[in-house]
C-alpha cells in the first residue's frame, strides 16, 4: 500500500452510550479519530424499501491500522456518513479495510 494513496481525512465515530427513559440510546455521536484514508467507491444501487426509495452506496475506507474500530462505528466524509459494515485487517497491524454504506432517501 502507497501511503501517498491515503489523501483523503475521514472522521470516526462512535455511537451514543446514553439511554433514554424507554431505554434507546440518546445522544451524539461521539467523535474517536480524524485519520487519512483512501477512498474507494465500490457501487451504487437503488433500492425501494417499504415504499422508499433510496441510493446506496458501497465505499471502502482503508486507513493505517488503529485498534478500537468496531462495526457499531461510523465514519463522515464529505459531509456524508458511511455506515461500518465489514472491517478486515491488512498485512499484521498495518491498514484496515472498513467497508462502509452511504443511503440516501429521496
Amino acid at each position: 500500500m502507497n501511503y501517498g494513496s491515503m489523501d483523503r481525512k475521514i472522521m470516526i465515530q462512535s455511537p451514543p452510550t446514553d439511554k433514554d427513559d424507554g431505554g434507546e440510546l440518546s445522544g451524539s455521536w461521539t467523535h474517536e479519530c480524524s485519520p487519512w484514508a483512501r477512498v474507494q467507491h465500490n457501487s451504487s444501487s437503488e433500492s425501494n424499501d417499504e415504499g422508499t426509495e433510496a441510493m446506496v452506496d458501497v465505499v471502502t475506507f482503508t486507513i493505517r491500522y488503529r485498534s478500537g474500530i468496531t462495526s457499531g462505528m461510523r465514519v463522515v466524509y464529505g459531509g456524508d456518513t458511511y455506515e461500518i459494515i465489514g472491517i478486515r485487517e491488512i498485512g499484521r497491524d498495518e491498514y484496515l479495510e472498513l467497508s462502509t454504506v452511504h443511503r440516501t432517501n429521496w
